[in-house]
């Protein structure tokens, strides 16, 4: 838990500050075809990873977060969640803000959110080592990072997303 809480902090550092919340992540680059590549590539393991963290009676793996968009007036807020948990089938989910959001008028850092499957637009796994799997948006943006946070998560981060056994 500590480790994922780290591992967030860091990717708030390379933000922007904003007035309340926390820190803004945004994509320097714009919402570019790069980027919609990282999203389609976590949507299209993301069944796999699913089916992997779900145990027979439903629940999902603690270790599990995703990164989920949700409207907003004027546009879109990103926001990572966790504690993961099937709602209402297959493609709705329920989680807790991961971080204090920006944009979502009422909620506050662990308020829970429901979200379908068609929001999510990256998912994040921390193995026993301390690895993390997934993040595909995070490593598009490694290049608009502050060195200290880029240092630390190319230092965590697993050298293919997806978990070998999973592909």
């Amino acid at each position: 838990m500590i480790a994922r809480s780290l591992c967030a902090m860091a990717l708030c550092l390379f933000a922007s500050t904003a007035t309340a919340g926390d820190p803004i992540i945004s994509f320097p680059k714009g919402h570019t075809p790069e980027m919609e590549k990282a999203i389609v590539s976590a949507h299209r393991s993301l069944d796999t990873v699913l089916r992997h963290l779900t145990a027979e009676n439903g629940q999902i793996s603690p270790a599990l977060n995703l990164k989920v968009a949700v409207p907003v007036e004027g546009g879109t807020e990103h926001i990572w969640v966790q504690e993961v948990s099937h709602a209402f089938g297959r493609h709705q989910f329920s989680a807790s803000l991961a971080n204090a959001p920006n944009d979502l008028d009422g909620l506050t850092l662990g308020d829970r959110i429901k979200f379908g499957r068609d929001q999510i637009s990256d998912w994040g796994l921390m193995g026993p080592n301390g690895q993390l799997w997934g993040h595909f948006t995070t490593r598009l943006l490694l290049d608009d990072m502050d060195v200290n946070t880029r240092s630390y998560l190319i230092s965590v981060l697993s050298a293919d997303p997806v978990p070998p056994p999973w592909q």
